[in-house]
């Protein structure tokens, strides 16, 4: 069974679609394409499969509905669009995160760990000042109220978290909820930069300079832009993990 499309392949795919979009791609294009795949480390794929998603792609490009098109294709598509046509923002976004990423930024200020908690590997940052398991669930569900969700399921499936995993989180089950999902959350709650910080800090952390994923993500929210396949599309081309969708 072929493993699932990547965003960041997907995305490559899709470009080299909307370049040739008014036309079936040759024999040598599509050569071209599994070389361009190939080169950036997907060589998975057979060509039929690759043919295909061009295929799925070049309808939407055209206007036409695909019954049979993959629900990622779908979002990819739209979030491309997106990009297309609002450059200045995608711009601007970029343009944040090169400024801002300093790999070797040694901000005290927002590494401060007090050692109250077995954290996790990838908690840097970690800062937790007042008691996890009364504080973070409050203030997620004040967020929650705050932005007149009526189901929970608005918010897990936009994210792709399992209904379990935000269930506990937002019971104060986890005595530690990993700084990705925090970040996830902060996505799929649509926050402003001031609430996000808000709801990091309540789960022990702070927004740092060093971190990408926390770079990118701050980015998009300063720019109010809550597209989780434009964020993961962000994340790949800075060599950084996904947040929304497997690698």
């Amino acid at each position: 069974m072929a493993s699932k499309w990547t965003i960041q392949e997907d995305y490559i795919v899709c470009k080299y679609s909307y370049e040739h979009a008014w036309k079936s791609i040759t024999v040598e294009q599509l050569n071209e394409l599994m070389g361009r795949l190939e080169n950036n480390g997907f060589v998975a794929r057979s060509k039929i499969a690759v043919d295909k998603r061009v295929r799925d792609y070049q309808c939407l490009f055209r206007g036409m509905k695909s019954p049979y098109a993959p629900s990622q294709v779908i979002s990819i598509y739209q979030t491309f669009m997106n990009r297309v046509n609002n450059p200045q923002l995608y711009q601007s976004i970029k343009s944040f995160v090169a400024e801002t990423f300093s790999p070797s930024d040694e901000d005290n200020n927002s590494s401060i760990s007090l050692d109250l908690f077995n954290e996790p590997d990838n908690s840097t940052n970690f800062v937790h000042t007042i008691e996890y398991s009364s504080t973070f669930p409050m203030v997620l569900q004040k967020f929650i109220d705050k932005k007149g969700f009526k189901k929970y399921k608005e918010i897990y499936d936009k994210i792709s978290m399992k209904q379990d995993t935000f269930s506990s989180i937002l019971r104060g089950k986890y005595p530690v909820v990993k700084r990705e999902n925090v970040l996830r959350l902060c996505v799929g709650l649509k926050l402003t930069i001031d609430e996000a910080e808000e709801l990091m800090e309540s789960a022990g952390y702070l927004f740092s300079r060093s971190i990408m994923t926390d770079v990118v993500v701050k980015s998009f929210l300063l720019h109010q832009c809550y597209d989780t396949f434009a964020i993961d599309d962000e994340l790949c081309e800075n060599n950084a993990p996904v947040l929304f969708a497997a690698a």
